[in-house]
C-alpha cells in the first residue's frame, strides 16, 4: 500500500488577517514559528491523511507598509529580521502608494482636503498589487509542480485554538 503525500505551500495576505484578528482580539498574538504545524493539523482531516503526510514546503507572507510611517518602518525590520527567518517563511514586502485625490464628502461631493481637528492631510494611501501578485505566485507556483495543496489565508474566519497564541 502506497503513502500518499501532499506538499503544503501557505500564502498570507498579512494586514487582512492581521486586521481580521484585532477585529476579535487585539491582544491575541500570531505564534508565526508554529503557524505551518497548526495549519497542517487543521487541513490534514480535510485531505483525510495523517498530518506527518502532509511536507511543509513554503509560507509566503505578503506585508504592504508605508514608507513614510515610523511604525511601518518598524514593521519592515520585523518583517526582515524576525518574520523572514524562521524556516521555509519568505516575506514579500509591497510599498503603499500615496492616494492622488482627497476623499469627497458623501453627501455634497465636496473635496476634503484637510482634518478639522488636526489639520492634516486627508488623502492615505492605497495597497495595489497584493491580491493580484498573491494570485500570480499560487498560479506560478503551481504551474512550476512546487505543490500539491496551497493554504490562502487573508482573513480570519474562526480561532483555530482560542487557548492557544497561535
Amino acid at each position: 500500500m502506497s503513502h500518499v503525500t501532499f506538499r503544503l505551500y501557505i500564502f498570507i495576505d498579512f494586514w487582512n488577517f492581521q486586521l481580521s484578528i484585532n477585529k476579535i482580539d487585539k491582544t491575541q498574538k500570531i505564534d508565526w514559528a508554529i503557524l505551518p504545524r497548526v495549519l497542517i493539523q487543521e487541513v490534514s482531516p480535510l485531505l483525510f491523511v495523517e498530518a506527518d503526510s502532509i511536507i511543509f514546503q513554503n509560507m509566503n507572507i505578503y506585508v504592504s507598509y508605508n514608507p513614510e510611517s515610523s511604525q511601518d518602518r518598524g514593521l519592515i525590520g520585523w518583517a526582515q529580521n524576525v518574520l523572514n527567518t524562521f524556516p521555509g517563511t519568505q516575506v514579500t514586502l509591497i510599498e503603499r502608494k500615496p492616494v492622488q485625490s482627497h476623499p469627497k464628502c458623501p453627501e455634497c461631493y465636496t473635496v476634503i482636503e484637510k482634518c478639522s481637528h488636526c489639520g492634516k492631510d486627508m488623502r492615505g494611501t492605497q495597497e495595489k498589487g497584493v491580491d493580484t501578485l498573491i494570485a500570480t505566485d499560487m498560479i506560478r507556483l503551481a504551474w512550476q509542480d512546487t505543490y500539491d495543496v496551497g493554504i490562502l489565508i487573508s482573513a480570519l474566519i474562526r480561532i483555530l485554538y482560542p487557548s492557544s497564541n497561535f
